[in-house]
């Protein structure tokens, strides 16, 4: 069947809006002043607004788009923590009790928010099912097993190796050559989720203000301007929550997140039997390739929900989605003349050391450069920013303790992105 028809029907906007649509409110009042003014109301900006309004504190979280816009209502909701680094190079680098520290803290950050979600009830379909990690190549599947093994040994992680045969048992692609299984990650609906954790940091007291960019931030710790497109207001913090879309917010944290674009696709409804022939263990998985695939069964739907970021800079969702198609193709034949009815993209934040940071310059806080894999990590670290901004000693993390690298020429317009793209895309062709 020609391609192009089983995308007629598609809507380019993110599947998960469905369920859960980006709350549409008039931009409600702009304050004169809060104790802390925290820009975006992704995860990260909820988490600390959550925890700062428990702890008493006036908060006021500004948002240019709708809340939840970006990153935090397009993710595939995969609950992990997972680090384009390897234990071995961290050890290298940082030396061997700090990456141990990194990979467990990492491991904390799942169980935080899967915690959070049961303990207040948030309905987002989480299943704790554990997740695959799958290998692309035999060397892949090597250089994998042997990196577990040390995470197993060092970090007390629960994640088991498998073998090809058993990995095939649970996602059904000639493609892989085992992998492994991650125990404690899970999933959930990313939108859903934000829905419930923007209805309880309301609760507590936030005030979400939307439809409201964020132009300059001056002064200094207790006296800080804010200027917006609706005018100013005073606070005594600021805590910067923009992750991949944080551009001109701060220029000098724009100067160290690389914004990466991601493409997502969602099937028609399946049926079960067609989610056995492709997904017969029903759980999440991403692959070891440089521009990792990442796919799913949709939370409470039988689809199939697949996702990359593509070798070349692209902004169209029908364009992408006409790459990613014949992707999930390559993974999955058996969805051959299946229709498409969902594509979208969006921006995820790397840094240049591919680690999330959190910390505080020049008196204003921020959280963010979470990789890819933010669900867990910016709840986790929203919370734990936040509890710095209390002045609790609970808020050490050793996160806040790695230098957040630049690099020359670079101001946050990545002009660099497409040939590293293009590099990446070319060292997975020759992975075989």
């Amino acid at each position: 069947m020609n391609p192009e028809r089983l995308r007629q029907a598609m809507r380019s906007l993110p599947y998960w809006w469905e369920a859960a649509p980006r709350p549409q409110t008039a931009p409600g009042a702009l304050p004169d002043k809060a104790d802390v003014v925290i820009v975006g109301s992704g995860f990260t900006g909820l988490s600390a607004a959550l925890t700062l309004c428990r702890a008493g504190r006036d908060v006021v979280v500004l948002e240019r788009e709708s809340p939840g816009w970006g990153a935090s209502s397009r993710n595939q909701g995969h609950v992990a923590s997972a680090f384009k680094r390897g234990i071995s190079e961290l050890i290298d680098a940082y030396g061997k009790n700090r990456a141990v520290r990194l990979f467990k803290e990492g491991q904390a950050a799942v169980e935080f928010c899967k915690t959070l979600i049961e303990k207040e009830g948030i309905d987002c379909h989480l299943e704790k099912r554990g997740r695959l990690l799958l290998a692309w190549t035999p060397a892949h599947y090597e250089a994998l097993a042997k990196e577990i093994r040390q995470r197993v040994a060092l970090c007390s992680l629960e994640a088991d190796v498998i073998t090809q045969d058993e990995a095939r048992a649970q996602v059904a692609s000639a493609q892989y050559h085992g992998g492994v299984l991650m125990h404690r990650e899970a999933t959930l609906h990313g939108a859903l989720y934000h829905l419930g954790l923007l209805k309880i940091a309301t609760e507590a007291g936030a005030a979400i203000v939307s439809g409201t960019e964020v132009r300059r931030i001056e002064g200094a710790t207790a006296s800080f301007k804010v200027e917006t497109s609706r005018g100013p207001l005073s606070a005594r913090n600021v805590l910067i929550a923009t992750n991949a879309y944080t551009d001109c917010v701060d220029r000098a944290l724009s100067r160290r997140i690389v914004p990466v674009n991601s493409f997502g696709i969602a099937t028609d409804i399946l049926d079960a039997d067609q989610i056995d022939e492709v997904l017969p263990g029903r759980r999440a998985g991403v692959d070891t390739l440089k521009l990792s695939h990442g796919f799913r069964v949709a939370p409470g739907e039988n689809r199939i929900i697949f996702g990359t970021r593509p070798p070349y800079r692209e902004t169209d969702p029908e364009r992408g989605a006409a790459r990613l198609h014949a992707q999930m193709l390559r993974v999955f034949p058996q969805l051959e003349g299946v229709q498409i009815t969902h594509a979208w993209t969006g921006n995820v934040g790397f840094p240049f050391d591919f680690l999330p940071h959190l910390g505080c310059r020049g008196g204003i806080h921020y959280a963010m450069g979470y990789g890819g894999t933010g669900v867990a990590l910016a709840t986790y670290l929203g919370h734990k920013i936040a509890l710095r901004i209390l002045g609790d000693v609970a808020g050490e993390s050793v996160f806040s303790e790695l230098a957040f690298q630049s690099r020359p020429f670079y101001t946050g317009h990545p002009w660099f992105l497409g040939a590293v793209l293009r590099y990446y895309g070319w060292l997975d062709k020759q992975a075989k």
